[in-house]
């Protein structure tokens, strides 16, 4: 008699640590999803706290809002000033701060855009000046940065062109009059429009920065409808993205406060781009 194995007996027992890694790695994947979840919440509480550092540093007790000097601004959630990363670096604003840890791949993560920025000037993105040098280099359309993993609530105006003194997002103080007839939720309107300073009364209500969520054209429905996890190209997911559905996106409120939204409670709050893209949080 012998102790050793049989052929049959090890193939069993492969067969049966096979089984267990195949039910173990869902539940590894999951847990890792939900904790880049809870670093995007981190990140956006890190937001909040500039945000409101800078309106304590203002006078006026205003927010973070840099005018867009440009003669053709998009106009969307996406669009900041050229000076917006350099002038918030002293807020404690790093490069993490500018990219969802859910998005790993895709055109907006930052491993997209640190290969695409080395390829065009052989350096990595290693600080916000470096950061804000991508945007710009990547940006075919004006001088402005297109955020690609956030949208940027707070109310910034247009300096330029036929736009001139138009104020994007709407808020009730500051209508709007762009030429690219951008619509918002009713809902957003009745709590004050978007948060300009700390002492609008849609500061607790409006959040100041959400991830990315969006669907192409005029879908005024909510992100249960328009699913948009992934965009047309089926390069760039939104939102927080798991086995290619989504999932979450966290949005941040300039009183510090954080949450995490389902889809079944997502809503458009803007549409923009000349019709083009729903922005959903």
């Amino acid at each position: 008699m012998t102790d050793a194995f049989t052929l049959i007996e090890l193939l069993v027992v492969i067969a049966i640590i096979a089984i267990l890694a195949a039910m173990l790695m869902p539940a590894l994947a999951k847990a890792k999803f939900s904790s880049q979840v809870s670093a995007c919440s981190s990140n956006y509480k890190q937001w909040a706290y500039a945000c409101n550092v800078y309106a304590t540093d203002n006078p006026q007790g205003f927010y973070p809002s840099f005018a867009i000097t440009t003669a053709t601004p998009g106009e969307n959630v996406t669009d900041v000033a050229e000076n917006f990363i350099t002038n918030m670096n002293p807020y404690g604003m790093s490069v993490s701060m500018y990219f969802c840890p859910v998005r790993t791949i895709g055109n907006n993560s930052f491993n997209y855009c640190d290969a695409w920025y080395y390829g065009q000037t052989h350096h990595h993105i290693q600080n916000t000046g470096q950061l804000s040098q991508y945007y710009l280099l990547n940006n075919t359309y004006g001088a402005y940065l297109i955020l690609g993993s956030m949208l940027f609530w707070v109310p910034r105006t247009v300096i330029g062109g036929g736009d001139n003194g138009d104020w994007f997002p709407y808020t009730a103080d500051y209508p709007d009059t762009s030429a690219y007839a951008d619509v918002y939720n009713p809902s957003d309107i009745t709590n004050g429009g978007w948060p300009l300073k700390t002492s609008d009364k849609a500061a607790s209500k409006q959040p100041v920065v959400s991830d990315v969520c969006t669907s192409y054209g005029n879908t005024k429905t909510n992100a249960t409808h328009a699913n948009p996890a992934i965009s047309v190209s089926g390069t760039d997911p939104t939102g927080h993205p798991f086995n290619g559905k989504l999932m979450s996106a966290n949005v941040g409120f300039a009183d510090g406060h954080v949450e995490t939204r389902a889809p079944v409670i997502m809503n458009w709050h803007m549409v923009g781009d000349d019709y083009n893209e729903t922005y959903f949080y």
